[in-house]
């Protein structure tokens, strides 16, 4: 499932524009609006979506809506559906019928997930809780409570002979013990 975050102006893709004639025409141009109706369902909440200038279909065939902040404020499941639009009794003939489903989330879950971390390197963003002290001799691990910096325990690092860990250099190709 592809996220959206919340409250986002978005572009999405519903899949490729196919003729309903043949079901295997691709059509490369965007089709006339009045022919289609689009439903989002915000966890199983229909809201019909109004089209003109929000959908279009690219030079691949590829079907493009975009949504706005409004399409996108609700957190959880949104299904997308395009289907042919009933006029005067009876479906137009325009396309094949597109489904899509995203998970909308809130901006921190969502950063959470797509953006890279904003402190630390390497182990630091695997282990967020843990950061090395440089300042002791040998280097120490520090354990921090996770999400605050109340210092739970250190413990000194050391090679696997036993060497007191001071530099980056005594890492390179080397295990690492941890001791009390």
């Amino acid at each position: 499932m592809q996220y959206l975050k919340q409250n986002t102006v978005a572009t999405v893709a519903l899949g490729l524009a196919v003729d309903w004639r043949d079901g295997k025409t691709l059509l490369v141009e965007t089709p006339t609006l009045s022919g289609l109706a689009c439903t989002l369902y915000k966890n199983g909440t229909a809201e019909p979506k109004t089209l003109p200038g929000n959908l279009t279909v690219d030079a691949n065939g590829m079907i493009l809506l975009t949504l706005t902040a409004a399409d996108t404020n609700t957190t959880g499941r949104l299904d997308i559906v395009l289907v042919n639009a009933v006029v005067d009794g009876y479906p137009s003939d325009v396309l094949l019928p597109r489904t899509a489903s995203f998970a909308v989330l809130d901006a921190a879950a969502f950063d959470g997930l797509t953006q890279p971390p904003t402190s630390g390197g390497g182990d630091a963003e695997l282990y967020p809780d843990v950061a090395i002290d440089t300042t002791t001799t040998p280097w120490q691990v520090v354990y921090r409570q996770r999400g605050t910096q109340i210092e739970l325990s250190r413990k000194s690092l050391y090679t696997e002979t036993g060497v007191p860990i001071t530099s980056i250099g005594a890492f390179v190709g080397r295990q690492v013990e941890v001791t009390p």
